[in-house]
């Protein structure tokens, strides 16, 4: 992250730990601000383990930030409440 930018926010994100070399998580030591993510608590994407590694890694590098998990979400659930989805056919929410 830029040293532009003092917070960044991620809603919903998936797939941050992975076994690959370029797996999001890896780049945590260029982080110098403040972190919120917000997983779902039920997605493919962010299972449970995955999330609990990810903030482990954001903690071992020493990176501020909340990482949660919401109850009772699912993976883009939070699009129905988003204006710019108003028009989405309801297969894609």
């Amino acid at each position: 992250m830029s040293d532009e930018f003092v917070a960044a926010a991620g809603i919903h994100p998936g797939a941050l730990v992975t076994d690959q070399p370029d797996s999001p998580h890896h780049d945590l030591a260029d982080v110098h601000g403040g972190l919120y993510i917000a997983f779902a608590e039920n997605d493919q994407s962010a299972t449970a383990e995955s999330v609990d590694r990810f903030r482990q890694e954001l903690e071992a590098r020493g990176v501020e930030g909340v990482v949660e998990r919401l109850p009772g979400t699912s993976h883009a659930s939070l699009w129905p409440i988003c204006p710019c989805t108003a028009a989405a056919p309801p297969n894609v929410i």
